[in-house]
């Protein structure tokens, strides 16, 4: 962090303007202003290394946050270079981080607190509730459309934000600050859980071992599933998802048709492709679920064949985000000594190198979860 000081145009003498310190009716005045390291979305649709204000006092009921850790989200991808990622916001929503300063009414939290982020600010219990609140869909809560960290607010690839107080979870002493950067992902991995008809013992596969995918078999596997079919093209991916408790793990999904001993009866599809919502209905059972946890470019359409999807009497679900309380069980989940996910974190980069890491992951890859710190060495 470094600190500057505000600076305003006057014209001099001559006509010609000139820098001095002060306000815009030219009093002279410095302003001290704390500037903090950032990745910003560029003009170009790319990411950039920059020095930005860092923010000032937290508003009333939010608190500022050092950031510890903050992952990549395929989100983040798919945003990057649309509507949805302007140019000069921060993006960033799966973050953890240590409480610096709270605003004012903020009882709950205090300086030190390390804490994970929920990353947007839902309708509180006891207030008036949205329709979705009201239904408990807490997943698409309609005050997420202008509080979403990372999307419509600052996020966490900086070195401070500002948070809800709301919206975070204290995390034990004893906690990973780098793993817990892995709770949003795994609430998305836990709410597609939730929304199928899951049982212990069920025999299930996973089309795809992103980390979405990589959590949703770590889970499954913790949670007491069957056979977990798995189908991953990537090399690294595949080890990553064996090692995590997969029990088939084959490189296209048609595969597993001939690798699983049974049919699955639910089939999470974590892929996002277009064609693999298709083969999910393919592969599982007559009866039998499909989970569509992936998001498929917006561009492309599905590929699917109604008459399989027709004569088979599939029920096709997707899902979206996670509840709050799926976001409280995944901050216990990975607070468990029983739970270890550490293995989805590929590699942990300084945040100077956001740029080259979302240009990588935006095209073939060999990587799981890249986590972003101002406090990461150098490589």
């Amino acid at each position: 962090m470094s600190v500057v000081a505000r600076f305003t145009g006057m014209r001099g003498f001559d006509g010609s303007w000139v820098l001095v310190p002060g306000n815009r009716d030219g009093r002279a005045e410095t302003e001290m202003i704390s500037m903090m390291q950032a990745a910003v979305v560029s003009d170009s649709g790319g990411v950039n290394f920059a020095e930005i204000e860092r923010p000032s006092e937290p508003r009333p009921g939010w608190v500022l946050l050092r950031v510890a850790y903050c992952g990549i989200c395929g989100s983040d991808l798919h945003f990057l270079g649309s509507p949805l990622a302007p140019a000069g916001l921060v993006m960033g929503h799966e973050l953890t981080g240590i409480v610096d300063s709270v605003g004012a009414g903020v009882s709950a939290l205090s300086e030190g607190d390390r804490v994970v982020v929920l990353p947007a600010e839902r309708c509180s219990p006891g207030d008036e509730q949205c329709p979705s609140c009201a239904e408990g869909a807490t997943q698409r809560c309609h005050r997420q459309q202008s509080t979403s960290i990372g999307i419509v607010i600052p996020g966490g690839f900086a070195e401070y934000v500002e948070v809800p107080a709301s919206s975070c979870f204290v995390l034990s002493d004893e906690s990973s600050l780098q793993v817990a950067a892995l709770c949003e992902p795994l609430a998305v991995a836990l709410h597609a859980m939730g929304a199928s008809r899951f049982q212990p013992g069920m025999d299930v596969a996973v089309i795809g071992a992103g980390p979405i995918g990589l959590l949703t078999i770590a889970a499954l596997r913790h949670l007491g599933a069957g056979e977990v079919g798995v189908s991953e093209p990537s090399p690294y991916r595949a080890n990553l998802a064996a090692s995590l408790g997969a029990t088939t793990v084959v490189d296209r999904a048609t595969r597993l048709s001939t690798t699983m001993a049974k049919s699955p009866e639910i089939v999470f599809e974590c892929a996002g492709r277009s064609g693999t919502p298709g083969e999910a209905i393919g592969l599982v059972r007559p009866g039998g679920e499909v989970i569509l946890a992936g998001v498929a470019d917006p561009a492309e359409m599905l590929k699917i064949s109604s008459i399989i999807w027709v004569v088979k009497e599939v029920s096709v679900q997707g899902v979206i985000a996670y509840t709050t309380e799926e976001f409280g069980k995944a901050v216990e989940l990975i607070e468990s000594v029983e739970f270890d996910p550490s293995l989805v974190i590929s590699e942990i980069r300084p945040l100077s190198r956001a740029g080259e890491s979302f240009a990588e992951l935006m095209g073939p890859n060999e990587q799981a979860k890249i986590l972003l710190s101002v406090d990461a060495n150098e490589n």
